[in-house]
């Protein structure tokens, strides 16, 4: 997904208020905005054995009920680059940015974060990044 706008999406009682995805994705030059969901206000990623790749995109005023403002992260593996994560909020749990967990026996999550921003991100646990 590249050069693209999600804004003002919510997914009441479920995951993913802008976009819900599994499998590899790559998010170049996107903007997740004012979207909300109970997890993953912005995005949720969910799958094992796969590749979340962000670069050069904008996760802002994303709010999740529970966790994960800007990006849930369930198992996989993520790289994010050159982002910015700005006043997501996570109300009642961790990872206002980005909340990193995995609910799968066996599977891994793993995150790496290079040369991005996280600024006015709130949770209960994390601000920014929860794991």
């Amino acid at each position: 997904v590249r050069d693209l706008g999600l804004e003002g999406g919510v997914a009441s009682s479920d995951w993913g208020g802008g976009l819900r995805a599994g499998r590899n994705l790559t998010l170049e030059r996107v903007t997740i905005a004012n979207n909300s969901a109970d997890r993953g206000g912005g995005v949720a990623w969910m799958t094992n054995g796969w590749t979340l790749s962000v670069r050069d995109s904008s996760f802002s005023g994303n709010a999740a009920i529970f966790a994960g403002g800007g990006i849930a992260m369930l198992a996989g593996a993520a790289r994010v680059e050159r982002s910015t994560f700005s006043a997501n909020t996570a109300s009642a749990q961790g990872g206002g940015g980005i909340l990193v967990m995995n609910t799968n026996p066996g599977a891994t999550a793993w995150l790496e974060l290079v040369d991005s921003v996280f600024e006015l991100n709130t949770a209960d646990a994390g601000g920014a990044v929860a794991s």
